[in-house]
């Protein structure tokens, strides 16, 4: 077979849909899915939303229950999987889209993403 001498054609650009700017987290978030609970690892938050992975299986559409910290405060929030891919062998990323936060997590999530914007 011989090489293309064809480049492919240049990535389109997607317009980014989300509402607000993601920051970068690092930490354990607790998931209670089906009255079962385990741990996941944290990407990145948003006051929407969050991204995390974990080895346990999840499906779009699951409502969830989570918990993690934020600058030491704990954020405990309700929401939906909106979104799973398999990122290597047994482990699941998997993006939440908040439908509920407690007390001030909203506020918090919203400073601390601001935080990385400047």
């Amino acid at each position: 077979m011989v090489p293309s001498t064809q480049t492919a054609p240049a990535a389109q650009s997607v317009p980014n849909r989300r509402a607000s700017y993601r920051a970068p987290l690092a930490g354990t978030v607790t998931v209670i899915v089906n009255g079962r609970v385990h741990d996941a690892i944290a990407g990145n938050v948003s006051p929407q939303g969050l991204r995390a992975s974990t080895n346990r299986p999840l499906k779009i559409g699951d409502e969830v229950s989570v918990a993690f910290f934020v600058n030491g405060a704990l954020v405990c929030a309700r929401g939906w999987v909106r979104w799973c891919q398999l990122t290597q062998p047994g482990r699941l990323a998997f993006g939440v889209r908040f439908g509920s936060i407690e007390d001030d997590g909203e506020a918090l999530l919203a400073g601390y993403c601001r935080s990385f914007l400047s």
